[in-house]
């Protein structure tokens, strides 16, 4: 299933997207399945209570709060200006996927841990970057990336 990003997203059946509800509940879908594989590939995920963060449930977060939450899957992410964004460590086998839902300034996500990249860079609205928490030592991954204004800069 190949995803076109040109001036809208387009979801896996064709449709285009410029919808950032619909755009999410895509994501919602995607990260389970990404969340199966992993438990596939991997073994079990950690079964030792309930996971610290919520499978396919997503979050807002307003600008000014430049800490991107683990406790969700889907995180819809408001920048008011340039923002110098964290994130910390999750749980083995998380996804995480962070839409810039609303542009008003460019994000920089810094985790961390992390391997293969440092940062990330939110310069346009809808821009996504969906990311893999492996273990302590290897931290988050980037699993993949888009945006109908282009890509967010992975550095």
């Amino acid at each position: 299933m190949a995803k076109s990003l040109t001036k809208t997203l387009m979801l896996p059946n064709g449709d285009p997207q410029t919808d950032v509800g619909r755009i999410i509940a895509e994501l919602k879908s995607l990260n389970e399945t990404l969340y199966g594989l992993y438990g596939r590939l991997f073994g079990n995920l950690p079964a030792a209570g309930a996971p610290a963060f919520t499978r396919g449930a997503s979050v807002a977060v307003a600008a000014a709060d430049l800490v991107i939450p683990v406790t969700h899957a889907i995180v819809a992410k408001t920048t008011g200006g340039v923002e110098a964004l964290t994130l910390a460590d999750g749980d083995p086998g998380q996804v995480l996927t962070i839409v810039l839902s609303v542009h008003a300034g460019n994000g920089t996500l810094t985790p961390a841990t992390a391997t293969g990249f440092a940062t990330i860079a939110f310069t346009a609205a809808l821009q996504t970057a969906t990311l893999l928490f492996v273990d302590a030592a290897t931290g988050w991954i980037l699993l993949g990336s888009g945006g109908p204004g282009g890509v967010p800069t992975v550095a």
